[in-house]
């Protein structure tokens, strides 16, 4: 069960790259190395390669570029960025200190984030190259 697949797709002005190698183990050991875009997806991609390999040590590499030209769409946690502008207000005053504006929020993890939709349909093309090259 020695095996090596690659597989690519393009959409929307960027491209998935999924590379899968394998070697012959008597337990299954699924490594899976996405972008931190597409880490969400880890599950379903462990899943879909679990569906078909029993056994081995198989790796899975997925590269995403997006063209120059390309814009994400973006996403706003207002909830995230009112709670973390909030409890900077509650320090300020705590410490007695100026200066909390609404654009020092918006820089913390989660507030503005890609909406992901590119994201999930480079996942279901992703999938298709998954499905293509194992088993």
């Amino acid at each position: 069960m020695t095996g090596y697949g690659r597989g690519e797709s393009e959409r929307n002005d960027s491209r998935i790259r999924v590379e899968i190698n394998s070697v012959n183990r008597r337990q299954s050991d699924i490594v899976i190395n996405l972008p931190r875009e597409l880490s969400a997806f880890e599950p379903r991609v462990r899943q879909v390669v679990n569906e078909r390999v029993t056994r081995g040590r198989t790796n899975v590499v997925v590269a995403f570029e997006r063209s120059a030209n390309a814009t994400p769409s973006l996403a706003l946690d207002r909830a995230l960025a009112r709670s973390y502008h909030e409890s900077m207000r509650a320090l300020q005053e705590e410490l007695r200190v100026k200066g909390t504006d609404a654009d020092e929020a918006m820089l913390f993890r989660g507030v503005v984030t890609e909406d992901g939709t590119e994201y999930r349909d480079m996942y279901a093309d992703s999938r298709t190259q998954v499905t293509e090259h194992v088993g």
